[in-house]
């Protein structure tokens, strides 16, 4: 019994860290069929593969970047010319960097000169100069926009 309850509680740690957000897999159901999709992302490329595993998002994304490989992080602009530098140099205009970060992902779009789309899932009022090109509560909304 005692086996049973650790092995639950280790589910939901890992559940709360990789677990997908409400409308994740339509969402990429339908970006999967109208786009190329990437991942980019601070932090380690070990625990990123790992989100994907356990969440069952590879076959969604054509490759993931992370900034302990490039050695930069966003913000950066040099994080993003590297991205786009791997996948072919498209034009900016045809990007979209859809985040939950104001001050990595938002920013980094933004200066970058690329449109950006923040998920900001717990409605938090932005109280700095960031400006996303378009602010979404849900997954869902996001397939209105693209």
């Amino acid at each position: 019994m005692r086996r049973s309850r650790n092995r639950r509680r280790i589910r939901k740690r890992r559940c709360r860290k990789a677990c997908p957000v409400d409308g994740a897999y339509d969402l990429l159901d339908y970006l999967k069929e109208k786009y190329s999709l990437y991942i980019v992302s601070n932090g380690f490329r070990h625990v990123q593969e790992s989100r994907l595993k356990i969440g069952n998002f590879n076959s969604y994304f054509s490759d993931i970047f992370v900034s302990e490989d490039i050695e930069i992080a966003k913000p950066a602009a040099g994080f993003l010319d590297y991205c786009f530098k791997k996948i072919g140099s498209p034009d900016k205009k045809e990007v979209v960097l859809i985040g939950d970060s104001l001050t990595a992902d938002i920013k980094g779009g933004f200066d970058y000169g690329i449109d950006t789309i923040w998920f900001n899932k717990n409605n938090e009022a932005n109280q700095s100069e960031i400006t996303p090109t378009h602010t979404v509560p849900s997954l869902e909304v996001i397939k209105k926009i693209l």
